[in-house]
């Protein structure tokens, strides 16, 4: 059986040159990763590509990340998709300093294509999957890493279940924090009303009760 040559380094460092001068060229420095890889296989093939992204993200030179797709892209409209995105060096050293539990979650999430979405899987299946990496089991129960991802509950056929997901850039945007707040803030608000609405209502139900009484005994 005939087996693929062997990629050498330099094939990849020049790739990753490219790609890192694509991305350059883009104001947040990032890309739909199909998109990237639609444009440098006009001149690298596939397997050459894949080999090459997954360097530049060994090397901390790059991350992948969802997002949104920009409609100047024309992909996948209303959708999140991957985007390689370029580290800055505090990024970077973000990353490399993060203990081998997180990062072994981090590629992990990486690695997500479906069926839940892009980036996201069942807590449990994450807690298996790195159990099988040699972590412990209180290890493998760790799911949050800060600014990174996010633990939420999906109900399916009355089961209720915990997902754990990359965080989506566009969660990182100070639009979306302020708008975050200000929704938080409303509800908190609404709550609040609610409550207050129950405290009187049971305040009057105490005193019709409290009415009765005293009118039975009279009576009596």
């Amino acid at each position: 059986m005939s087996t693929l040559p062997a990629i050498r380094e330099s094939e990849t460092s020049e790739i990753i040159q490219e790609l890192l001068s694509l991305l350059g060229q883009e104001e947040h420095n990032s890309i739909p990763r199909v998109v990237l890889e639609r444009e440098l296989a006009r001149h690298f093939s596939e397997r050459m590509l894949k080999a090459a992204i997954q360097r530049a993200v060994d090397e901390y030179l790059v991350t992948i990340v969802t997002d949104y797709a920009a409609k100047k892209w024309d992909v996948y409209d209303g959708e999140v998709v991957w985007y390689v995105k370029t580290l800055s060096p505090d990024d970077a050293r973000r990353l490399r300093e993060l203990e081998p539990l997180d990062l072994a979650l981090l590629r992990l999430l990486q690695q997500q294509n479906g069926p839940f979405g892009l980036g996201e899987m069942r807590c449990k299946e994450a807690e298996e999957r790195i159990l099988a990496q040699g972590f412990t089991e209180k290890e493998a129960r760790h799911r949050y890493i800060p600014d990174i991802t996010y633990i939420f509950r999906t109900t399916c056929d009355s089961w209720d279940m915990e997902h754990v997901a990359l965080i989506p850039e566009y969660r990182k945007t100070p639009e979306y924090k302020a708008a975050k707040e200000e929704s938080d803030r409303e509800l908190e608000d609404i709550t609040a009303f609610h409550m207050k609405v129950l405290d009187i209502e049971e305040e009057e139900m105490d005193k019709k009760a409290r009415a009765r009484t005293k009118k039975k005994r009279k009576a009596s």
